[in-house]
């Protein structure tokens, strides 16, 4: 399969800078809003979005977390070897709270 570019640099800027406007528009301030990076790479998503909405609005408060979905992934039981779970991390209530779950998933095989 040939690799192709899905948005360049300057395109995946825009498109995070736009989300981050919409992500204010709809959470107001973020005091009942939290983001969660869905592990691997969505974590790395996750922080870059948190980092553009500070420096968007630096009076934010963005509380975040890392959750591991191994177990729950659709290529799981496909795989040669087996995959090693990562650490979930919330050290905060979500209960009550708007939670916005952040991947990276463009294509599953």
């Amino acid at each position: 399969m040939q690799a192709r570019v899905i948005l360049d640099s300057t395109e995946f800027d825009l498109t995070i800078n736009r989300l981050c406007h919409q992500l204010i528009e709809n959470h107001n301030d973020f005091s009942n809003s939290v983001l969660i990076g869905v592990q691997p790479r969505g974590i790395h998503l996750a922080e870059r979005v948190a980092k553009r909405l500070t420096d968007i609005k630096p009076e934010l408060r963005i509380r975040s977390g890392k959750l591991d979905v191994t177990f729950h992934r659709d290529d799981f039981r496909r795989r040669d070897k087996p995959i090693t779970p990562s650490d979930t991390v919330i050290d905060f209530l979500i209960e009550r709270r708007r939670v916005i779950l952040i991947d990276d998933v463009f294509y599953t095989g």
